[in-house]
């Protein structure tokens, strides 16, 4: 992938694109890096400091609680052992829906009420879009979570793994589907480190 030209804009780019940019072309490899915000706009844009996240650490114990009562009152039974094909969907499964919850474009209507898009200029002139949280306190802090893949990694590895355990029958058919996708996507990367790496070898 060529560098854009001076003031050219580019649309925003998923945060794992990065490696699918390295393999592509030799030298593409560019982790954005957030530009450091000034002293008055960090204090404007603070979330509310740690405290701002101890709602969703309770809740996230609350959600577990729950589980635990209603496989308590239905009687469910722990499963004795994970086969490791499902312990590679469910890692498969939340890879790939993570990657859809807090970066396509498809799920941006669910972001939109935290999160907001804006344009950064590069030292170089490019014109870029990044989607960032929006406003402050509790709606600023729930747009970082959702933007933030390991923040809602866990998350949905959680609740993956609560449907796995209460129905695991119809847990397989939707951890397959999204396990398929994100494999195709792994070899679509493998792909282009392929093709770079025969590019790459003389003739």
């Amino acid at each position: 992938m060529g560098t854009a030209a001076r003031g050219a804009t580019s649309p925003p780019r998923a945060r794992w694109n990065w490696l699918i940019d390295a393999a592509g072309s030799p030298g593409s490899c560019q982790m954005e890096r957030a530009r450091p915000l000034q002293p008055q706009a960090a204090s404007r844009e603070s979330s509310g400091g740690a405290g701002a996240y101890l709602p969703f650490l309770v809740t996230y114990v609350v959600v577990w609680l729950l589980f635990l009562l209603l496989k308590y009152l239905l009687g469910f039974a722990w499963p004795r052992a994970v086969s490791g094909i499902d312990l590679l969907l469910l890692c498969l499964a939340t890879f790939r829906l993570t990657a859809l919850v807090t970066e396509e474009k498809v799920t941006r209507a669910l972001r939109a009420p935290f999160c907001e898009r804006r344009t950064i200029t590069r030292p170089d002139g490019t014109v870029i879009e990044e989607e960032v949280p929006m406003g402050g306190g509790m709606r600023r802090t729930i747009g970082e979570l959702i933007l933030c893949p390991w923040c809602a990694g866990v998350w949905i590895a959680t609740l993956l793994t609560f449907f796995w355990i209460l129905l695991p029958g119809l847990a397989r058919a939707v951890l397959i589907a999204f396990g398929v996708a994100a494999g195709g996507l792994l070899f679509e990367i493998l792909a282009k480190w392929m093709d770079r790496a025969r590019a790459s070898l003389p003739d």
